[in-house]
């Protein structure tokens, strides 16, 4: 499945869910990329927006000659690049480029660095939470009456391994659905049987798969903040930039050859159109981050979302017009500010005269919060507005209703300041900080980190924290881990005799926690590394893990499994019955487990 965004002219964003083959593979189509369904709506997509935003508006030309004024992404999957290619075709054929006319640029970061969609992969925070309300949808739903309906039709097609439909089954409830989906959208050649289009099944299945993926937006700050955060910065970021007129405006997303600025390959200025291939998830999460995917059903096919900047007039106040000298660029593909000193600089504009630029660009307020806005600058924001369509259809966003937060007469048309303040509240200061899993010591003086699959234990005894060492993580289980915990023993062992305690044993050793498998390392002894595999067993997964010694863990699995105390140096364990924790630590009774 995929999707793409593109924001057009005044400021819009489109996002795009393309048709993915699930049925069979052959030599056309590959797993993954977009069947000739796909590409046939994806093309119909942009000209549909050729017709809106050129024909009727006339806020995009006819004929297109600057390349500078378009900016387009896709993430790194084929089908979103596809999507964007067949979409950008129907806005621009070939009749309607100049001959001077480049071949666009579309910019694809590396999986790492992709804010394009909820990146589970490689924000380990996101996956951490994610995980929490997918098991939140399966203790609430595998047992239930709805669920059982949906096996009554369909589970004797699991395989044998997995024989009940469940919402963590193998396949996943929303795999299934996927698979369902892919085939309504083709020829009756690949259907399922017909047990698996039964109306009451499938709006279960929409239902259960919705709650699974999209509640944590609803419910969580720190979900959104990781999960679409990142890229909603990027897309406010570059429409203030916009309206302040200060030439940031792609400037250094991309250079060209040797990173210099040249036309089309990293110079984009004063862009009217952004296009983004992206996915389903980026759709959905994105209305659920403003507040408006209540109700809603998964993002069907070639689903997209506009994000449109107005500019009122100032003969008629209640009348709004797309902006159309600069409008920014709201492509929901997010667009880093191009004077950002932080990572996405560090990878975007390696060169010195990169690092020059980023540091001679006029400061904005793009990335400013909306809490330490001056009055002035808030007023500069003054009779612009954003209006978000999802699938041609307004939307209004909750925080846009308060009186003042919208156009006179119009809901859906919010203000510039009041889009940027809802916007505010979930974009994270550094996505990458954010997504990074990380504990702090009992005496506070170390902290550790999981960051692109290495182990950082910095020294915070200073005002300047320092790195006190890095070791490389296999990246599965960088992937899979969930938290990290310090060893706390009681205060006796802790010295108290200064006001910053030393570091001991005591106060160094800590878990890595993933759901099968825990690392035990000692922050003094970069060569000190225990691995208890299978410590889960015989339940699927870990719930918990507790250090009650620098040689002593306490797991605690999930579902109907036994507690047990391991030894790191033998390996072996103990059953515990009833662990239960008190002033003087943990109480319990054990019982000899094999091995």
């Amino acid at each position: 499945m995929v999707k793409l965004k593109q924001p057009p002219a005044g400021h819009l964003l489109i996002g795009i869910k393309e048709n993915e083959a699930q049925s069979r593979l052959d030599f056309a189509i590959q797993l993954g990329e977009l069947t000739d369904k796909g590409r046939e709506t994806t093309l119909a997509l942009g000209q549909r927006l050729r017709h809106l935003y050129v024909d009727q508006l006339g806020f995009m030309p006819k004929l297109i000659a600057d390349p500078d004024m378009i900016y387009l992404r896709a993430t790194p999957m084929p089908r979103a690049l596809e999507s964007v290619q067949q979409s950008f075709w129907g806005l621009y054929p070939l009749t309607a480029r100049t001959a001077s006319f480049p071949p666009p640029t579309i910019i694809t970061r590396t999986p790492s660095d992709e804010t394009l969609f909820p990146n589970e992969s490689h924000c380990l925070r996101f996956s951490q939470l994610s995980r929490i309300f997918a098991q939140r949808a399966a203790d609430k739903w595998n047992e239930s009456n709805e669920m059982d309906y949906l096996n009554k039709l369909i589970s004797k097609w699991m395989p044998e391994d997995s024989p009940r439909v469940a919402v963590d089954s193998h396949p996943r409830l929303s795999g299934i659905m996927d698979t369902i989906n892919a085939t309504l959208a083709h020829a009756k050649a690949t259907r399922l049987p017909s047990e698996f289009y039964d109306s009451k099944l499938r709006n279960i299945i929409q239902k259960i798969a919705v709650e699974e993926w999209f509640d944590g937006y609803q419910e969580s700050r720190e979900y959104r903040m990781v999960g679409i955060g990142g890229l909603v910065g990027d897309v406010v970021s570059r429409m203030v930039d916009n309206v302040e007129q200060n030439g940031n405006d792609g400037l250094l997303e991309i250079g060209g050859e040797s990173s210099s600025i040249g036309t089309g390959r990293g110079g984009e200025k004063r862009i009217k159109l952004a296009m983004s291939g992206c996915h389903d998830t980026t759709l959905a999460g994105f209305l659920s981050g403003f507040g408006a995917f209540k109700g809603e059903t998964w993002p069907p096919f070639t689903s997209h979302i506009a994000l449109e900047l107005f500019r009122q007039r100032k003969r008629a106040p209640d009348v709004a017009l797309p902006v159309k000298e600069r409008s920014p660029d709201v492509a929901v593909q997010g667009v880093p500010s191009p004077r950002s000193t932080s990572w996405l600089s560090s990878i975007f504009a390696s060169s010195q005269k990169a690092a020059t630029l980023a540091s001679s660009a006029p400061v904005g307020i793009g990335r400013k919060p909306s809490s330490a806005l001056s009055a002035q600058e808030k007023k500069s924001l003054e009779g612009y507005y954003v209006r978000m369509r999802y699938n041609d259809r307004p939307v209004t966003i909750p925080g846009c209703k308060a009186q003042g937060n919208h156009l006179a007469g119009d809901e859906s048309f919010c203000t510039l300041e009041a889009f940027k303040q809802v916007a505010d509240k979930f974009t994270p200061k550094n996505w990458k900080e954010a997504c990074s899993l990380f504990a702090a010591s009992p005496t506070h003086q170390l902290l550790a980190s999981i960051h692109n699959s290495h182990l950082l234990i910095h020294d915070t005894s200073s005002t300047a924290p320092s790195l006190f060492s890095k070791t490389a993580l296999s990246p599965p289980f960088a992937q899979s881990c969930t938290s990290i915990r310090f060893y706390h023993p009681s205060p006796a062992l802790i010295s108290s005799s200064s006001s910053k305690p030393a570091v001991t044993q005591h106060t160094a050793r800590f878990l890595l926690i993933s759901p099968t498998t825990l690392y035990v390392y000692d922050a003094l002894d970069p060569s000190y590394h225990v691995v208890l595999s299978n410590v889960a067993s015989p339940s699927p997964r870990l719930a918990d893990a507790l250090l009650l010694s620098p040689e002593h863990v306490l797991t605690t699995p999930d579902l109907a499994g036994k507690s047990v105390i391991w030894h790191t140096t033998t390996g072996t364990g103990v059953e515990v019955r009833d662990p239960k924790p008190g002033l003087r630590g943990i109480g319990y009774s054990v019982r000899e487990r094999g091995g």
